[in-house]
């Protein structure tokens, strides 16, 4: 249940964020499974034999799962910009501490 979650799809991104950032030749990976074609989904409603009424509940459910997809990605896609950005500030801050170290040690 929790990986259904729009949190965890963020923090799957910053994982790969980070990954990416610290990787050189590292890519991000789909977290979703994939979409079933048309004609699977179509079978599984009947197909061609389907009445109007059940194609219309075919298509707002082909149209909510686009939806749910859509959201997902969306928070891993904010949780990989996120998490790049963390490695970035990390960076910045420990060369920041680095720096003020060896003014310290310079009498």
């Amino acid at each position: 249940m929790t990986g259904d979650r729009l949190p965890a799809f963020f923090l799957k991104g910053v994982w790969q964020g980070l990954k990416i950032a610290l990787i050189p030749h590292a890519r991000l990976r789909d977290p979703l499974g994939p979409m079933p074609t048309v004609r699977d989904w179509l079978d599984m409603y009947g197909g061609t034999r389907m009445d109007a009424d059940m194609f219309d509940r075919c298509e707002s459910e082909w149209y909510a799962l686009l939806e749910q997809r859509k959201r997902r990605m969306s928070a891993f896609l904010a949780g990989g910009y996120a998490g790049t950005w963390m490695y970035a500030i990390g960076v910045l801050v420990l060369l920041g501490l680095v720096g003020w170290w060896i003014w310290q040690l310079i009498p």
